[in-house]
């Protein structure tokens, strides 16, 4: 349906595994950034991806707000770091 909205945690996981990093996202190489995530959620790797790409990040209160949905300025961001790590 085009009117569903994706989470921020659901765009993590879309592009942890677009970029080849899914089975990362499932060890335990991330020191957990977030106040409002543990880093035993189920999505905190494809998360912890995500931010240490800089392609969606925590908020300055430390915050990573998994279940708010993207903005279309978040979107933006995603579709222009996705393509700027790709041309790395």
């Amino acid at each position: 349906d085009s009117d569903d909205f994706i989470t921020r945690e659901e765009i993590c996981e879309v592009i942890s595994k677009t970029l080849g990093y899914g089975k990362l996202a499932d060890t335990d190489a991330f020191k957990n950034p977030f106040n409002d995530v543990l880093d035993t959620d189920d999505g905190f790797g494809y998360m912890a991806i995500a931010n240490a790409l800089d392609i969606v990040t925590m908020g300055e209160d430390g915050g990573f707000y998994p279940d708010r949905e993207i903005t279309n300025a978040e979107a933006a961001k995603i579709i222009f770091g996705i393509e700027a790590f790709k041309e790395k």
